[in-house]
């Protein structure tokens, strides 16, 4: 499999699996099904797809909130800060597990 990028670029998909981010609001940002592409030099979080996972998501006064679609926008987190790009305020805490690459792959 391959994802390509705006600029035509393709990359290949090497792993899918989930990841955690611990947020900077003291929340907890768990995303399943992200896909592993070693030559990325960034992470990236795509809208859609967040949205096709169950999360409302919108853009206001230089962040990114994100809530899910059953809950109303009192539980809103903070998953982005505008810095050039949007970049999400903390670290990760768990690293993509995966299960469909070969070690020696990497």
């Amino acid at each position: 499999m391959h994802v390509e990028l705006e600029d035509d670029a393709t990359y290949e998909i090497q792993g899918v699996g989930p990841t955690s981010f611990q947020l900077k609001s003291e929340g907890l940002l768990h995303i399943e099904e992200i896909l592993f592409i070693p030559r990325l030099k960034k992470n990236l979080l795509s809208v859609p797809v967040l949205e096709a996972k169950g999360f409302k998501v919108t853009f206001m006064d230089g962040k990114v909130i994100l809530w899910s679609k059953d809950k109303d926008l009192s539980s809103a987190t903070v998953i982005g800060v505008r810095e050039g790009l949007y970049k999400v305020p903390g670290h990760p805490i768990q690293a993509l597990i995966h299960d469909e690459i070969n070690p020696s792959e990497l």
